[in-house]
């Protein structure tokens, strides 16, 4: 069953440590952090490129690479299917979705990932 991802998960680009800047407002809280829904990680940027936070992809001219520098879509598959908040569905820990980043010229990235770093609140 899938964990519920709140403002204390850590949400990836998938180039380590590529961690994304995630907000929310969401009333619905576990362990006095906000749940995330969609537009809480949709379009969230990431730390400048480069330890200690930001996404490790190099920038190299050829073939073309650059570090990601935005969230651009999450997969539908990564939202609950009724459990909502602000009403919007709450997203899960089997987050997957696109960044902006290219790697040897390949835009978008589809490696965004995310760890709950919670388990009190899961989904069926």
């Amino acid at each position: 069953m899938p964990n519920v991802l709140t403002t204390q998960s850590t949400v990836s680009c998938g180039h380590k440590p590529g961690n994304v800047l995630v907000t929310s407002t969401a009333k619905l809280r576990v362990a006095h952090a906000p749940v995330l829904v969609e537009p809480g990680i949709r379009d969230q940027l990431l730390p400048p490129p480069g330890p200690p936070l930001g996404c490790s992809t190099p920038v190299v001219a050829t073939p073309v690479s650059a570090p990601c520098k935005k969230v651009v879509s999450v997969a539908p598959t990564s939202l609950a299917t009724k459990l909502k908040s602000n009403g919007s569905l709450v997203v899960l820990d089997t987050l997957t979705g696109t960044t902006d980043g290219t790697v040897s010229g390949t835009t978008p990235q589809p490696l965004l990932n995310a760890t709950a770093n919670q388990s009190k609140l899961v989904t069926l």
